[in-house]
């Protein structure tokens, strides 16, 4: 099946990325003519063919969340922000690994960290690494 363009009123079909792990969800959106607007207040390229349209994770990500806790490394000076800007760091630990370094932390709600460079650094969180071992087979 194909997807028809309207000259007018357009389709401009996107694929959603999840929040957590910024892999395509294999969901489409069509926003019409409206797309480049949305691209372009949620701070992306207007001819973008992505966007992340919520904060809820992936079927994946849900899976290690099941059975861990994600790290996500992020600018230092992003602090605190919101959406901080990622720098590539991603990793997911066991709740029991929580408790020994920060045991006020409450895993049962908390299950997405999003951890400055330098902090991420010093706990010796691994770069680039491809996560199997979590993962719900």
């Amino acid at each position: 099946m194909s997807i028809i363009l309207d000259k007018k009123k357009g389709v401009d079909p996107m694929i959603v990325t999840c929040f957590v792990c910024g892999e395509d969800t294999n969901q489409l959106i069509l926003p019409g003519i409206k797309g480049k607007a949305l691209r372009k207040s949620a701070g992306l390229d207007p001819n973008a063919k992505s966007i992340c349209m919520d904060k809820v994770p992936c079927d994946k990500c849900l899976n290690i969340m099941a059975q861990g806790v994600i790290f996500i490394s992020c600018k230092d000076e992003d602090d605190g922000k919101e959406n901080p800007y990622r720098t590539g760091g991603w990793c997911a630990v066991k709740p029991e690994y929580i408790q020994r370094i920060a045991p006020d932390i409450d895993c049962d709600k908390n299950r997405i960290f999003f951890v400055t460079d330098t902090v991420y650094d010093k706990l010796g969180l691994p770069r680039n690494v491809e996560i199997k071992n979590m993962e719900a087979e």
